[in-house]
């Protein structure tokens, strides 16, 4: 079953990307591939009779294999908590360099201010959505590219290479420069009111 629903879906996918439109013959192509085995039946009555797709996928074979051992290990002291935002990625990032820091200035604990990069963070977020707006001014409201901009104009979440040029901009700087406020823990009402301005 799995070889026909991947084939259906890579047709499906290079129909997309070729033509953007699928034919009655690729339509009939893929329902023809489908084959209703007592396997497959299984796997149906199983998807249908229960809403939790997420249980009835998991592999119990599996469950307690998992080996939880890293080979490499940092010595960092103290746990870093992003509370109630979407900073993961800072925080991730950060922490990969809170040990040499703390080596390298033979701290006993040492932390990186998560919000001051935030900050910036969001000043740049800000401005690009900005930017985007006035490339698209003359586009109506209705236009795709305009409603996926106004669907969410700013949000925190990231990935390593924003960490990456928001450090080589604006620089990292310790806790005590700009500490953790209610809003840099708690980031949604802060994120509401951005784009809602």
């Amino acid at each position: 079953m799995k070889k026909h629903l991947f084939t259906g879906f890579l047709l499906c996918f290079s129909l997309a990307v070729s033509s953007q439109s699928i034919t009655e013959k690729e339509l009939q192509e893929i329902q023809s591939s489908f084959k209703e085995d007592p396997a497959t039946k299984a796997i149906q009555n199983v998807l249908t009779s229960n809403a939790n797709i997420t249980a009835n996928a998991l592999n119990n074979s599996l469950q307690g294999k998992i080996d939880h051992y890293f080979k490499y290990r940092v010595n960092v002291k103290g746990i870093t908590d992003q509370k109630s935002s979407g900073r993961c990625w800072m925080f991730t990032s950060m922490n990969v360099l809170r040990p040499s820091i703390i080596e390298k200035y033979n701290l006993s604990e040492f932390d990186f201010s998560h919000n001051y990069l935030y900050f910036w963070d969001i000043f740049e977020k800000s401005n690009l959505f900005l930017e985007n707006i006035i490339t698209t001014s003359k586009d109506s409201f209705d236009d795709r590219t305009v409603e996926y901009l106004f669907k969410s104009p700013v949000s925190d979440g990231g990935v390593w290479n924003l960490y990456y040029n928001l450090g080589q901009k604006y620089g990292v700087v310790p806790q005590e420069v700009m500490p953790e406020t209610a809003h840099s823990n708690n980031t949604r009402q802060m994120i509401n009111l951005v784009n809602e301005k």
